[in-house]
C-alpha cells in the first residue's frame, strides 16, 4: 500500500467518524430517555421485586448512554485541539452541528468563501485523521458497547 493510499484511507476513517457523530448522539439520547424512564418507574414502584426489575432494565440503557457520552467527549476533545482555529471551527460546524459548507462562519463571524472552506476542511481532516488514530481503539470499544457488535 502506497503512502497516498494510506493517507486516503486515514482521511476516509476520519470522515466516517465525524459522519457518525450525530447518529451516536441521537442513539445516546434515546438510551438516556429509556434509562430515565426505567429509573422513574423504579422510583414509583411499590413492590421490591418490581423495583429490582426496573433497576435491572435500567443498566443496559445507562451503559449505552455512557458509551455515547464518552465517545462524543473523546471526539469533541480531538476537534477542539485541531489547529488552526478555522479548521476546528469548520469541522465542528459542519459535522457536529450539521451546517452546510456554504454557511460556515469564521472567527470574525463572517461566512467563509468556498476556497477558504475547502482549504480548512482539508487541513482539519488531515489533522483530525492523525489524531484519531491514537484513540481509535477507545472509540471502537465505546461503539461496541453502544451497538453490541
Amino acid at each position: 500500500m502506497s503512502t497516498a493510499e494510506a493517507a486516503d484511507e486515514r482521511l476516509d476513517l476520519a470522515r466516517g467518524i465525524l459522519e457518525r457523530y450525530s447518529r451516536i448522539q441521537e442513539d445516546g439520547q434515546v438510551a438516556e430517555n429509556e434509562w430515565r424512564e426505567h429509573v422513574r418507574a423504579a422510583a414509583e414502584s411499590v413492590y421490591p421485586r418490581e423495583k429490582e426489575m426496573y433497576d435491572q432494565l435500567a443498566k443496559e440503557p445507562l451503559a449505552k448512554f455512557m458509551a455515547s457520552y464518552q465517545w462524543r467527549k473523546v471526539v469533541d476533545e480531538l476537534l477542539h485541539n485541531i489547529h488552526p482555529y478555522e479548521a476546528s471551527t469548520l469541522l465542528i460546524q459542519h459535522y457536529v452541528n450539521g451546517s452546510p459548507l456554504k454557511n460556515i462562519t469564521g472567527a470574525r463571524g463572517r461566512t467563509m468563501s468556498k476556497a477558504t472552506v475547502a482549504k480548512y476542511k482539508k487541513v482539519g481532516l488531515q489533522e483530525f485523521a492523525v489524531e484519531v488514530e491514537r484513540v481509535l481503539p477507545q472509540l471502537r470499544e465505546q461503539e461496541k458497547i453502544l451497538y453490541g457488535n
